[in-house]
Parts: structure tokens; sequence; C-alpha cells
């Protein structure tokens, strides 16, 4: 049996395959959680952002805060009317790391 070269290879895409991970949850209208935190942006008790692998997620509500910010994952506890995820632009991105 021959050995088959692979049809895609890995070398030189760790980076893109690092950061392109983002997970989202959302439990209800009371929090948000976001893994592959890289940066908080902003947070007050109308909105809170962060960027998470190639996105910014904006969390909009009342009462907001963040109650739980452990290694890359952030959690948004509060009454949430809207999760937004945007692209986050080359230039942004590399101003983050």
């Amino acid at each position: 049996m021959k050995n088959k070269t692979p049809a895609f290879s890995f070398i030189g895409r760790v980076a893109e395959l690092t950061s392109v991970g983002s997970y989202v949850g959302i439990n209800g209208n009371q929090s948000v959680l976001i893994e592959n935190c890289r940066a908080v942006l902003e947070c007050n008790v109308n909105e809170a952002r962060a960027v998470s692998g190639r996105f910014e997620i904006t969390v909009r509500g009342r009462n907001l805060e963040l109650s739980d910010y452990k290694a890359h994952s952030v959690e948004v506890r509060g009454v949430i009317e809207s999760v937004a995820v945007a692209s986050v632009r080359r230039r942004e991105r590399s101003a983050l790391r």
C-alpha cells in the first residue's frame, strides 16, 4: 500500500489556524460567554466589546458586567439585548497583539 501525499499541508499555517477559533455561547438573555478572548476593549453598563480570534464581539444590554475573566475567556452578565460579531481588520489585529 502506497503512502499518499496529503492534499493539505500545515506547514506555515499554524498562526492562521490558531487565530480563527472563536466561540460565543449565549445563555438566554442573562449571559454571554466569549472564548478565545484576546482583549476586552470596553465594558460599561450598556455595552461590552471583546476581541476573539479574528472577530470583535459586541454585547449590548442593561446592567452589564464582566463576571468571569479567566485565561482566554470572559463572561458578560446582565440583561442581554443584542450580540453582534464583526471581522477585525488586519491592522487592528496587529495592534492587539
